[in-house]
Formats: structure tokens, C-alpha cells, sequence
């Protein structure tokens, strides 16, 4: 009775299918964690436009027909927000138009829109 194994081919096509099976987990990973910073990125927008939002609120003194440009920082991030403030049929409301980006040329990573009391 003769004990037979894998061939050498066999464990080179087994390798071969292993290692193109960890790449493809590899590859999933590395665009799963490119994604996940980005939507960290993006929350963090969020919360330096909510946080702007509620600072001109309370210091209710936005005018119509401003635009201000403000670098801030959130969890050690840098973010550039800009803000305007138009018009609107109320003349008592302003509509307020915020943008959070990172710095350098790149496009917003927020923007959002609401509406204001002025005085």
C-alpha cells in the first residue's frame, strides 16, 4: 500500500487561491477603513457647522448679505467653515448658509442650510 500527499501542484494552486483570497480581504479592509474616516471626517463637519450655527445664534448679530470665512479645529482636525447669511421674505429671518471643508482645495464636506432670527 503506497501513502500518497498532496503533489506539488497541488500546494501551489492551494497557495495561489489563498493568497488571492487574503488580498481581496486586504482589499476590502483598507477601502472599508477609507470610508470609515471619511464618514468620521464628515461628522466632524457636522458637528463644527452645528456648533457655528448655535455661535451666531447666540451672538445674534448676523446680517444679511455677509460672508465670513473662519479656520477652526475639531478632535485635533482642521476645518475651514464659511458662512453666509441672505434674505429672506420675513423681514425678521435670515436664511444661513454654512460650508466646512478641509483646508487646501478641496470641496465641502458640509453644507447646510437654516434659518435665523435676526435682529
Amino acid at each position: 500500500m503506497k501513502c500518497r500527499g498532496m503533489t506539488l501542484l497541488e500546494v501551489m494552486l492551494a497557495l495561489v487561491i489563498l493568497s488571492v483570497a487574503g488580498l481581496a480581504l486586504m482589499r476590502s479592509g483598507a477601502e472599508q477603513n477609507r470610508h470609515l474616516q471619511h464618514m468620521e471626517q464628515r461628522q466632524l463637519a457636522l458637528w463644527v457647522a452645528e456648533n457655528q450655527a448655535v455661535r451666531l445664534r447666540l451672538a445674534k448679530s448676523i446680517t444679511a448679505g455677509s460672508e465670513h470665512t473662519l479656520a477652526t479645529e475639531m478632535a485635533g482636525r482642521p476645518f475651514i467653515i464659511t458662512w453666509s447669511a441672505t434674505a429672506t421674505s420675513s423681514p425678521n429671518v435670515v436664511s444661513l448658509h454654512l460650508r466646512v471643508r478641509s483646508p487646501g482645495p478641496s470641496q465641502p464636506l458640509l453644507y447646510d442650510m437654516s434659518f435665523l432670527h435676526s435682529s
